[in-house]
């Protein structure tokens, strides 16, 4: 009788500790877990950076500095903060980045008192000029004539500060290496390979609008400004040769080669038209 009841609890002691281990559950979880229960979502598209309202300039910055961080256009970023056509910025100033009802609303009124202005000085110039046009119609008539005919005057020519103007621009390679890096959406330009220490060039003749390392991931940058339409940049250099503001020619050497903001020893190089990044072998000549 003993041996029964021991034998009894004996099994019951088994079913218990069977329901203990939680196989079941295990079994339930490892079904869950099967490919169609746990689907992979796809990997995100690549975004260079969030653009945020508003930006406060720090020291170093430019406009076109800020610009380029957030893909922007200069010209419609100076609009959008009735910035003047010096694209002057200053520290601490806060600027409108995204263009929301309430900032776009504050630029059309800043813009229509500006013409309200505009128009009254319009009105009294033409006032005057007209009180100006009279009294010279009236000096004319007591002028007589002369009998010799006046030499006459050779035109002035407008060609060349035409051609200045509208001028295409002319673009060159910015280093001797190879391209290691094709443009694409992630990387936005080209990648050259080079020696520390080799020489970079300017790709066209233009204006440095910017000379620095204040842009996270471009490391020793520059940017250069070639017409209202055009911007080239040149990032990862050991060391800069020009300063903001100077004017160079196309070819000219501008920084060295190097590794600031990257492992790799490399000129990564990008064309911007108003403001959108371009495949530069679209633009480049064939090596």
């Amino acid at each position: 009788m003993i041996n029964v009841i021991r034998a009894y609890f004996l099994g019951l002691l088994l079913v218990l500790t069977g329901c203990a281990t939680g196989y079941a559950p295990v079994t339930d979880l490892s079904s869950a877990s099967t490919p169609k229960a746990r689907k992979t979502p796809p990997p995100k598209k690549y975004v260079a950076a969030n653009i945020p309202r508003n930006y406060k300039v720090k020291s170093g910055d430019t406009l076109y500095s800020i610009a380029w961080k957030y893909g922007l256009d200069f010209k419609q970023l100076a609009k959008m903060n009735n910035i003047g056509s010096d694209y002057t910025i200053y520290k601490n100033q806060k600027l409108f980045i995204k263009q929301t009802a309430k900032n776009k609303k504050s630029s059309a009124i800043k813009h229509s008192t500006l013409n309200d202005k505009s128009a009254v000085s319009s009105k009294i110039d033409k006032v005057s000029k007209n009180k100006t046009q009279k009294k010279k119609d009236n000096r004319k008539k007591t002028i007589k004539a002369s009998k010799s005919n006046p030499p006459k005057k050779k035109p002035i020519s407008t060609a060349k500060s035409s051609n200045k103007s509208r001028g295409k621009v002319i673009w060159r390679w910015p280093a001797k290496g190879k391209v290691v890096n094709n443009f694409s959406s992630e990387n936005k330009g080209l990648n050259i390979s080079g020696d520390k220490g080799e020489a970079v060039y300017a790709a066209a003749s233009g204006e440095v609008v910017y000379a620095g390392n204040g842009i996270i991931g471009y490391g020793n940058l520059i940017i250069i400004k070639h017409s209202p339409e055009y911007l080239s940049a040149y990032a990862h250099n050991s060391v800069i040769l020009i300063g903001e503001g100077s004017r160079i020619k196309g070819g000219a050497k501008i920084a060295e080669i190097g590794s600031s903001g990257t492992i790799r020893t490399i000129l990564h190089f990008e064309i911007r038209k108003d403001g959108k990044p371009v495949n530069p072998l679209k633009y480049l000549p064939r090596k």
